[in-house]
């Protein structure tokens, strides 16, 4: 499988394909991912801490916080 057909949370498919398209710049590419890889991990690890009452209180359902995290480290969330 080629990194461009992968889909992780850091983004780097995505920040490769995307330097592939406008020329941008590697090492400011892999920031950008790193950047949104950190978010992600720190993200999740604060909702995974959260118990199931305050998780509810907030509308997420614990079958959904990697995706919750992941849509927030995109920028989507």
């Amino acid at each position: 499988m080629s990194i461009a057909g992968t889909r992780s949370p850091s983004g780097i498919a995505e920040a490769l394909a995307g330097m592939r398209r406008h020329g941008l710049n590697l090492r400011a590419a892999l920031r950008r991912a790193m950047r949104r890889r950190a978010l992600y991990a720190r993200t999740l690890g604060e909702l995974a801490a959260l118990s199931d009452r305050e998780l509810a209180d907030i509308g997420i359902p614990r079958a959904d916080i990697r995706r919750v995290a992941l849509e927030h480290a995109e920028g989507r969330g």
